[in-house]
């Protein structure tokens, strides 16, 4: 039975419908109140995307369905079936990394602040989600800025015996030495939830009632903190862009299509303020404006962690109805979808719009790098397209300070939280061999842990390195990362003489590419970027090993009163040249280790 004739005995049932190429792959997943009206569409011109409709139509070999109770069950079912079959067709968006929330562990008797990437029912507080790794550590520096809680983890606070540097630097209230009441910390905890719930007119209402009672009681010194605090906090809130002034949750979704090109952008507003932004982007659309932004609601808001109160969207949904209640039952209570055209909401579709058109040139570059790494993957042999390339560089003088760094990026830029350095430990001289070894061993084991491996993992040096490489994953049973030796050229021809030679695994001869080759380009860029993070660690390295050999052995000098005295004198040149007088008034210069420090430094004037 051919696909028409197969149409004309489906059921006019609520269900979802799966179409299958001629391999028996699903390539595309839906859902209709009506299957057989709605696969029957495919065959027609009246569907919303007739560039879909062509691309589809042409590879659909079989039609099969499962009947549901309900099209909101309907619309449950799509959503896992489009999860585990990942059907070409269906639109879908790549935010495959858990968001991060801010973490209070309130059961603690100093709760601290942190950024988790997991919401446990542990009995902490937990605010957000932040939609970018940026947007959570800022706001976690703010609140550090003007809220003093403990910065230390909960190791270093059960067994710390001093104060650390935050305490002498008035950033935190020295809890682990019970430099502070209880009741006092757990006020600065209560600011902080009311700042982290938007609530500030209660929060600057609160602090101005404090500091006017510290001043009556002629706590002045309190007083002047807490009004500090206050001026943060305005500043703060300041930055902040208003768009309402009723104090509930919402999501701005704004579309933008240009050629091929699609773009979504996503406002999220919480008590009134924009606290951040997503994008997401196709550069060969082929679905239509509505089957976007639906897919996108069931996709986003699937996992339930944080859904707003309102849902402002550009176009109007068939199935927006059985979408609220979908969504409305996952946050616990009603959710409004709303499509404006006019007033306040439809000036928020517009900047998000405008946001999406001003950023465009962004885009035009992804796609050069989406056009760039396929390349990559087609010359390099490579069994998946290469979004996320790590490369590692040794950097060392005769076998001194030898350091290893490992730069990660991710779609052609930079990731600089995922960039490690290693200080090596063999100890045998010069053994280029042996060190990459090292740093490729201690940096895989770490790639395992937190199961991110690189797709394609570049070695800084020739063929002898690479199977260094080949080794380490070959014992470690990594086979989710392809490996690629990268180096200078030395050819006799002066033409070729600086042609970068590409060594592939299990090939003789190397490739070399173009030098205007965009792929040539990427790889040269990632690999000067780890070459520049491994000897900036090295020169730092170096230059701590300078100073510690001329202070190292002046008899009760440690790690703080040498900071001390470099920060005092500012170079160890200065500390060479003071006076005794002046080594005296460095705060724990003792008279006696002051004339030790003169003794030991005087052969040392050069």
């Amino acid at each position: 039975m051919n696909v028409k004739d197969k149409i004309k005995n489906l059921p006019e049932s609520p269900g979802v419908y799966l179409m299958y190429d001629d391999n028996g792959k699903v390539i595309y997943v839906g859902k209709a109140k009506n299957i057989k009206n709605r696969v029957g569409t495919y065959f027609k011109t009246t569907y919303d995307s007739m560039v879909k409709l062509k691309a589809l139509a042409a590879k659909i070999y079989d039609v099969d369905y499962i009947i549901t109770s309900s099209e909101k069950e309907a619309l449950i079912l799509e959503s896992n079936l489009i999860k585990k079959h990942k059907p070409k067709y269906n639109v879908t968006f790549k935010d495959d990394k858990a968001q991060p929330y801010l973490r209070l562990n309130q059961k603690h008797k100093y709760p601290d602040l942190s950024i988790v990437r997991k919401v446990k029912n542990d009995g902490a507080l937990y605010f957000g989600p932040f939609y970018s790794s940026q947007a959570v550590r800022s706001t976690l520096k703010t609140i550090s800025k003007i809220f003093p809680l403990r910065k230390c983890k909960e190791n270093s606070f059960r067994h710390r015996q001093r104060p650390c540097l935050n305490f002498q630097i008035g950033n935190c209230l020295g809890p682990c030495c019970n430099k502070v009441k209880e009741e006092e910390y757990q006020n600065i905890v209560k600011d902080v939830k009311l700042f982290l719930e938007g609530k500030d007119k209660e929060l600057l209402k609160r602090l101005k009632d404090k500091m006017e009672e510290e001043a009556n009681m002629l706590n002045f010194e309190m007083a002047g903190k807490i009004r500090d605090r206050i001026s943060d906090i305005s500043i703060t809130l300041e930055k902040q862009k208003v768009v309402s002034t009723k104090f509930f949750n919402q999501d701005v979704v704004g579309l933008y299509r240009k050629d091929s090109f699609l773009g979504i952008m996503i406002f999220f507003i919480r008590a009134g303020r924009i606290i951040g932004s997503k994008r997401f982007s196709w550069h060969k659309a082929i679905w239509g404006d509505m089957e976007v932004i639906s897919s996108f609601l069931k996709q986003f808001y699937s996992g339930g962690e944080f859904i707003p109160q309102e849902i402002i969207l550009p176009v109007f949904l068939e199935d927006s109805d059985v979408i609220q209640q979908w969504l409305s039952e996952k946050k616990g209570r009603k959710l409004i979808i709303t499509f404006p055209r006019r007033g306040r909401k439809k000036k928020l579709l517009e900047m998000a719009q405008n946001n999406l058109i001003v950023n465009f040139n962004d885009f035009d570059r992804e796609e050069d790098e989406e056009d760039t790494l396929g390349d990559l993957k087609s010359r390099l042999r490579l069994l998946r397209t290469p979004y996320k390339i790590a490369c590692c560089d040794i950097s060392n003088l005769f076998g001194e300070c030898a350091v290893g760094g490992v730069v990660y990026f991710e779609r052609g830029r930079p990731q600089k939280s995922l960039y490690r350095k290693f200080k090596i430990k063999i100890k045998k001289g010069i053994d280029d061999y042996g060190m990459m070894y090292e740093v490729l061993i201690r940096q895989f084991k770490q790639y395992i842990r937190s199961n991110n491996f690189p797709d394609l993992m570049i070695i800084d040096g020739g063929k002898g390195q690479l199977n260094v490489a080949i080794k380490v994953l070959k014992e470690l049973g990594v086979n989710k990362t392809s490996v690629v030796g990268l180096a200078k050229g030395g050819n006799k021809s002066f033409k070729t003489k600086w042609d970068e030679k590409i060594f592939l695994p299990h090939i003789k001869n190397p490739l070399i590419l173009p030098k205007d080759s965009l792929s040539l380009l990427m790889l040269q860029k990632i690999r000067d970027e780890a070459h520049r993070f491994a000897i900036n660690y090295y020169r730092k390295l170096k230059l701590n090993k300078s100073k510690e050999s001329i202070l190292d052995g002046i008899p009760r000098i440690g790690p703080v009163k040498k900071k001390t005295l470099l920060a005092y004198f500012g170079s160890i040149q200065n500390i060479k040249n003071a006076s005794l007088e002046e080594l005296q008034k460095v705060p724990g210069i003792s008279p006696q280790i002051a004339r030790d420090i003169l003794d030991i430094l005087k052969y040392n004037k050069n």
